[in-house]
Parts: C-alpha cells; structure tokens; sequence
C-alpha cells in the first residue's frame, strides 16, 4: 500500500512539474522579466562564463565583462521583449533578438518567460 502512495504521489509531482512549462519556439516574441541572467554576444562566451561562474572563478567572469564579451544582465533591461532566433536545447541556451534591434544575444533559457 506505501509503494502505491508513493508511485502516487510522484506521478501527481512530475505532472505538475510539466504543466508549469511553457514551449518556447523559434519565431516567438518573449519577455525577459527574470533578473540577474547574464547576456552575451556568443555561444561560447556564455558558455565559457557559466563555467567560470559554476566554479567561482569571479576574477575570470571579471575579465570576461571587462573585455566586452558580457552585453548586458536581465535586470537592466526592465522586461524588454525579444524573438526567439535559436534554440540549444542540450545546453538550455537561447539566441535572442531583441525587439527593433539588428544584433543577437545569447542568454539562458530560464531567463525567459
């Protein structure tokens, strides 16, 4: 009787997990509200600063932002929208380009709504 409670309640857990999910889709128009998520202007830069960041190695991400390769944070920008140009679902990264503007950004997935 416990092994059926418990499947229970972790089928009642992973299907409320997932409803709170949204698709994003190449094309979309999102807005960017989550603060504190760092932009850049390549794949790798952001890839390379979320290691440095994973590890601690502030004077590494310094470096990084001192050398122009950090854009910008999410908190600057107050909810600014931007389309969805690429998606990196094995590395939960996302291109953006924001509303109006020529150039992409790479950005954490999570950071969008």
């Amino acid at each position: 009787m416990k092994k059926i409670i418990l499947l229970i309640c972790i089928i009642v857990m992973f299907c409320s997990s997932n409803a709170e999910a949204k698709a994003v889709y190449i094309g979309d128009l999102v807005t960017l509200s989550k603060p504190h998520y760092i932009m850049t202007r390549t794949q790798s830069s952001l890839k390379r600063t979320l290691k440095y960041i994973r590890i601690g190695d502030w004077d590494a991400v310094d470096k990084i932002k001192n050398q122009g390769y950090i854009v910008g944070v999410t908190s600057s920008i107050g909810g600014g929208s931007a389309y969805v140009e690429y998606i990196d679902w094995e590395n939960r990264l996302v291109e953006l380009r924001p509303k109006g503007e020529v150039i992409t950004v790479w950005i954490q997935l999570d950071a969008i709504n």
